[in-house]
């Protein structure tokens, strides 16, 4: 079979193999079996095959000296929104992977927390854009356009 390459020499059209290929593929006839995937080790416990994690809610660890932070209704900085903030995420019992860092505030076992401390947050919560108003009448206003002389320099005698 003659090489398809294009030559230094030879500025000819070259043409194209789309004809040829499938000539061949309907020529042969026992086409081979495709190949398997790939196994889906992250879903076995420990790498043994076919073992499924056991899924086990856990408090998040952290690593200050702070004490642990209690999963609580808070209202977020941004806007008037009083959200749950969960410490919890999900580990494999027997090999310790961690499945999720995030779980859904009905799967934890803290939810739906305490009454009071959720209206503690909503009033927290509406109190916040009077107190955006008074940081940006403190700190939001630009400095004024300086005009005039600057009077950095020193006078000359004459």
């Amino acid at each position: 079979m003659a090489s398809r390459k294009r030559l230094r020499d030879n500025w000819g059209p070259v043409r194209g193999r789309a004809a040829e290929t499938a000539s061949a593929v309907a020529s042969d006839p026992d086409p081979s079996k495709r190949p398997p995937g790939r196994k889906d080790t992250r879903s076995w416990c420990r790498g043994k095959a076919g073992v499924p994690h056991q899924p086990v809610i856990v408090f998040r660890p952290t690593w200050t000296r702070r004490p642990q932070p209690a999963c609580e209704w808070a209202a977020d900085w941004i806007g008037e929104q009083v959200r749950w903030h969960c410490h919890h995420e999900e580990h494999c019992g027997p090999c310790g992977k961690i499945l999720r860092t995030r779980i859904a505030d009905e799967e934890c076992p803290d939810y739906p927390g305490d009454p009071a401390q959720r209206a503690e947050a909503e009033r927290e919560a509406a109190a916040y854009p009077e107190q955006w108003r008074a940081w940006a009448q403190r700190h939001g206003r630009p400095k004024p356009v300086i005009d005039g002389p600057q009077k950095y320099r020193r006078k000359r005698s004459a």
